[in-house]
């Protein structure tokens, strides 16, 4: 629901909480635990960088309503042109609605544009 916009990020973690029994004080520690593995991919970043300019650049993301302002906290907000977040636009991957809202943002056709999508996988 926090990905559609339908609540927020805090409510999102006091449900959480809630099912697993956990107190409220426990929401920071347990938030930043379940954060803790994520990564920015500097090689992917300096990438996309060196595209500003010769092609427009878009952002779609099934996240939450905090992912523009950690975006902008890691500057990371200006590599692109347009940035879908499914909370803010509430539709998410992968309807179609979503890459709608993203190609009348970035003001071209679905014939103009390429997605590609990025997915990690972590090895034990």
């Amino acid at each position: 629901r926090a990905a559609l916009g339908e609540i927020t990020e805090d409510e999102h973690w006091a449900s959480v909480l809630k099912r697993l029994k956990l107190p409220a004080s426990e929401m920071n520690p347990f938030r930043d635990q379940f954060f803790g593995g994520d990564i920015i991919d500097r090689h992917l970043v300096e990438y996309i960088r060196s595209l500003r300019g010769s092609v427009h650049t878009g952002l779609i993301s099934n996240a939450w309503s905090g992912l523009r302002d950690f975006l902008a906290r890691e500057k990371l907000l200006d590599l692109f042109d347009t940035v879908i977040i499914s909370a803010e636009v509430r539709a998410v991957k992968p309807s179609a609605r979503i890459y709608e809202i993203a190609l009348e943002q970035a003001k071209v056709s679905a014939e103009e544009a390429v997605f590609v999508d990025y997915l990690t996988r972590l090895e034990k």
